[in-house]
């Protein structure tokens, strides 16, 4: 706010410089405000502070911006130290864009030029030793222009269209200036192509290039990171090789050969070291007289694998069977991120291994993955005593083993055989699923089977019996499985004899827990009138432990009363909902009672059949002019007739109370017939007006009473 008046407009652009506090801050700023154009005439000012601390702003757009377009950027020229020389960009088109002022915007002079006409969105100067040595800077919609301080005349800034380093023909939206160390790059931020640099003046340098510079390697293997020294603006000197710290320290063992080399020139970075994240840089320094230094990150990553002791470290199996469940991790260090694969070597002729989960594991440090392995034998399988190796392996790294013992015995052992026959099995989550087992004794075994479920298996898990004798002819069990999360389980049912050698068999199982859910009325059974609505509050509920709604739910209503409509709200339970509150509301039909298919017919009736009378009435004496009356008379009955039997379909379709069908039929046969009754009565005696108009209130008094015998014939409703 300065001299009495309020600044108006988003800010827009922001430049400060010239004088500075004592504290260091620049006391001259310029704000440029935002603008929507012609069509909104409020917009695009320049605002000017020489003492920001006394809060004096003064408006200094004068006639530079009568279409009132944005004033997207405002420079101060850093040469003049009163920050008095300044340059705003206007945006729109058809006006002119860049405007410059040596006075702190009390004069403008127009600086467009040659500028093509196109907003301007970015300003930079580079300043010279006077505010007519510099050069400014402006991003477009159309490219970087660059012109003296001193006068203007743009060109466009970099390699022309085609060559190496083109900018694109693309909105610029802000300009930067990297100065260091002899360096001068411009860089240009663009809408929807990136960021743009290029280099104004440099001094000679060198810098590091090495296409990957991230890797992944196991312990006891060396990376190898090559890369070249590249010479940028004729530098000749040597520069000195070594590995530095970065983020870490490099790895034990980092070597960079050779260890100097004169740019252009090749290098290699050899590194390995224990398990571990290494970032670190390839660091040269130059010998030159400034000694120069320029750093490359490099990044190592020491990874590895292992397999946990088997448990139990020996398993015994007869030929044909399967052996007790064996169980053991695959675990993970360093930022190991790779699936490792398993397989089993050393095994007999007959024998193969199986792993649960079947697959390739994905473990990572500190969550490893648990396996269980089961020993599959055949009839050919020789009896003995077999070292077996559990072997872990991954892409492009070394192998990891454990031991096991696995003995078979001679075909004439008592042993028994376990086996599953409906897996896998499903269940919604907190429901049940059973499987259906038997144990086969096989060589008279008669020893009793404890079952059990293996690890892995749900939180419920329920053998039944739980101890049973194998029969040649196979004991029948089941298994009992439910679990309170959506989850897959695979995992064994475990059979361990209670023979002196407690002989242990396994079978595989796979149980599904899915997603489930259910609605529960927590209201009371509700009794309304037709024509009311009955409200229900119901609970809408995942199940499972901690469960939410993977899905959006739909809800209906069926088995509604006839002309009866439901809604819920809300409308439907959102995915990702736990439990939900819904109110349902079932809104009926009031009935519509017999009243409503009569009222309205006896008076139209009885006017019909005064003017019927007095029409026949009048044909005796003039019976040629009253013909067309009474036609119209008759068309006018007919009509009405049918447009009564169209409103009675309707009202039965809603639910209208009728009177019992033989008064109906009464009423439906007593009106017609007292139409024709009136014509022939006025045929034959002619009466007066009077008396037609008395007759037809007659048969109205009649009709009401007709209606009203009706209707109390439907009883109290």
């Amino acid at each position: 706010r300065g001299a009495g008046r309020r600044r108006r407009g988003r800010s827009r652009s922001l430049a400060a410089g010239g004088i500075k506090y004592t504290s260091g801050f620049s006391n001259v700023m310029y704000a440029g405000t935002d603008g929507l154009g012609p069509l909104a005439p409020t917009g695009g000012h320049v605002w000017v502070s020489t003492n920001v601390d006394s809060a004096a702003w003064f408006d200094r757009t004068g006639a530079i911006n009568p279409g009132k377009f944005p004033i997207s950027s405002a420079a101060i020229d850093p040469s003049d130290k009163t920050g008095k020389t300044a340059y705003v960009a206007i945006m729109g088109f058809h006006v002119a864009h860049v405007w410059k002022t040596s006075n702190g915007g009390v004069n403008w002079t127009n600086f467009t030029a040659n500028l093509p006409d196109a907003p301007v969105n970015a300003i930079l100067i580079d300043p010279g030793s006077t505010p007519t040595t510099g050069t400014i800077y402006v991003g477009t919609d159309v490219g970087v222009f660059s012109s003296s301080t001193g006068t203007a005349s743009w060109t466009e800034v970099g390699p022309g269209s085609g060559q190496a380093g083109f900018l694109p023909n693309i909105s610029v939206t802000a300009l930067h200036m990297f100065n260091s160390g002899g360096n001068r790059i411009l860089r240009a931020s663009t809408y929807g192509r990136g960021v743009w640099q290029l280099a104004l003046t440099a001094a000679p340098d060198f810098e590091f290039s090495i296409a990957a510079n991230s890797a992944t390697v196991f312990p006891g293997q060396t990376r190898v990171f090559n890369g070249t020294v590249l010479a940028i603006n004729g530098y000749s000197s040597a520069v000195n090789l070594t590995c530095s710290t970065g983020a870490t320290l490099p790895p034990a063992t980092c070597a960079m050969t050779p260890s100097s080399v004169t740019p252009t020139a090749t290098f290699s970075v050899n590194a390995h070291g224990p398990v571990g994240d290494y970032f670190f840089n390839a660091h040269g320094v130059g010998t030159d007289a400034t000694s120069l230094a320029r750093n490359l990150a490099l990044t190592l990553h020491v990874v590895d694998f292992g397999l946990t002791a088997p448990a139990p470290s020996s398993v015994t199996v007869a030929p044909g069977n399967t052996s007790g469940p064996v169980s053991f991790q695959v675990t993970a260090v360093g930022a190991f991120n790779s699936a490792v694969s398993l397989a089993c070597s050393g095994l007999p002729a007959g024998a193969a291994c199986s792993f649960q989960p079947a697959g390739p594991v994905n473990p990572v440090s500190g969550v490893p993955v648990a396996v269980t392995m089961a020993l599959n034998t055949s009839a050919i399988t020789p009896t003995g005593s077999f070292p077996i190796s559990i072997v872990g392996s991954t892409a492009g790294g070394p192998s990891r083993s454990q031991n096991l013992s696995l003995v078979v015995n001679t075909a004439t052992s008592a042993d028994y055989t376990i086996n599953i026959s409906n897996s896998p099995r499903t269940a919604g989550v907190t429901g049940i699923a059973m499987f259906n087992g038997n144990l086969t004794s096989v060589n008279g075994y008669s020893s009793s089977v404890t079952l059990s479920c293996g690890s892995g298996g749900p939180v419920t898990c329920t053998p039944g019996p739980g101890s049973l004798m194998p029969t040649a002819s196979g004991a029948a069990f089941t298994v009992s499985v439910s679990s309170d999360v959506v989850q897959n389980y695979n995992f064994n049912i475990v059979a361990t004899g209670s023979d002196s050698g407690h002989i242990t068999h396994s079978a595989g199982v796979v149980f599904n827990s899915t997603f489930d859910f259910a609605i529960n009325n927590n209201s009371a059974p509700e009794t309304v009138t037709a024509g009311q609505t009955a409200s229900y509050n119901l609970d809408v509920r995942p199940l499972g432990n901690a469960s939410t709604f993977p899905a959006s739910v739909t809800l209906a209503c069926f088995g509604l009363p006839a002309l009866s409509t439901c809604s819920f709200t809300p409308s439907s339970v959102g995915s990702g909902s736990g439990d939900t509150n819904v109110v349902v509301n079932v809104r009926t039909t009031a009935t519509i009672p017999a009243s409503a298919l009569l009222i309205g017919g006896s008076l139209k009736y009885v006017l019909a059949a005064s003017l019927v009378t007095l029409c026949f009435g009048g044909m005796r004496r003039a019976p040629r002019g009253k013909l067309l009356g009474v036609l119209f008379v008759v068309l006018m009955m007919v009509a009405e007739l049918i447009r009564s039997r169209i409103n009675e379909r309707v009202l039965r379709r809603r639910g209208a109370v009728e009177a019992p069908g033989d008064v109906y039929r009464v009423l439906a046969w007593i009106y017609p017939g007292m139409f024709v009754l009136m014509a022939v009565e006025g045929v034959a005696t002619g009466p007066s007006s009077a008396t037609a108009i008395l007759t037809g209130f007659l048969v109205f008094a009649v009709a009401k009473l007709l209606k009203a015998w009706a209707i109390s014939t439907l009883g109290s409703r």
